[in-house]
C-alpha cells in the first residue's frame, strides 16, 4: 500500500515538472506564447475581463474582476494538469491575450480556451495562428490523443476559430446557457492527434 502511494506521488511530481516547469515558449509569426507571469496582472488585463463587449459570451461576464481575482485564477492554474499561457508581441513584448489548457492525462485529453484581449489584434488572424500553434505543441510535446474546446453557439467568432484550426463540432447541448434572457446551446469541438496510437 505504501509503495503504491509513493508511486502515485512520484507520478504526480513528474507531471508537475513536465507540464508546468518545462513548457518551452512558442514563437509563431510576430507572437510568442509562453507561461503566464504574475507581472502581467496589470490594469490592462483586468480591463479585458471587465469589458462587457469582450466578455459577452464568456462566463467571466458574471463577475467583477480585480487584481486579487486574477491572481486567484493564476494560482488555480498552477497544478499538475494545467497550463496558463500568455500571448505577447515579439516586437514590443506587449501582452495581448492568454490561452489556458486543462489536461486529463488519464484519458489523454486536453481542453483549450483563449482570450485575445487587445482589440488592436482582433480580426487579423492572430487568434487562429496562436490557437493552432498551441494545438500542434500539445500534440507534439505531450502526445495527447484529443484536444477539445467549447463555446456558446451564438459566439460565431469562436466557432469559426475552432473550425478554421481543423477542429470539428462533435456535440451540441441545447439551452445550456442563458444569454440576455435567451436559452443558448453549448457547442463542443475536438481535434485528434494523427500520430497517437493506442498502447
Amino acid at each position: 500500500m505504501l509503495t503504491h502511494c509513493v508511486m502515485r506521488l512520484l507520478k504526480s511530481i513528474q507531471i508537475v515538472t513536465y507540464c508546468n516547469m518545462n513548457f518551452e515558449p512558442i514563437v509563431v509569426g510576430d507572437f510568442i506564447i509562453k507561461k503566464f507571469r504574475t507581472e502581467l496582472i496589470a490594469q490592462k488585463y483586468i480591463d479585458w475581463l471587465n469589458d462587457p463587449v469582450l466578455m459577452k459570451y464568456s462566463e467571466q461576464r458574471h463577475s467583477l474582476h480585480d487584481d486579487q481575482s486574477c491572481l486567484a485564477y493564476y494560482n488555480s492554474m498552477q497544478t499538475e494538469s494545467t497550463l496558463f499561457l500568455s500571448i505577447e508581441s515579439v516586437k514590443t513584448m506587449a501582452h495581448i491575450g492568454n490561452i489556458s489548457v486543462s489536461f486529463d492525462f488519464n484519458n489523454s485529453n486536453a481542453d483549450l480556451s483563449i482570450l485575445l484581449g487587445d482589440a488592436n489584434f482582433h480580426k487579423k488572424g492572430v487568434a487562429k495562428i496562436c490557437w493552432s500553434a498551441v494545438i500542434n505543441a500539445i500534440f507534439r510535446v505531450y502526445g495527447i490523443r484529443r484536444i477539445t474546446a467549447g463555446t456558446m453557439k451564438a459566439n460565431k467568432s469562436m466557432v469559426n476559430l475552432m473550425l478554421a484550426s481543423g477542429m470539428h463540432i462533435d456535440s451540441e447541448r441545447p439551452k445550456h446557457f442563458l444569454l440576455n434572457g435567451d436559452e443558448v446551446p453549448l457547442v463542443t469541438s475536438a481535434i485528434y492527434n494523427p500520430k497517437f496510437t493506442l498502447a
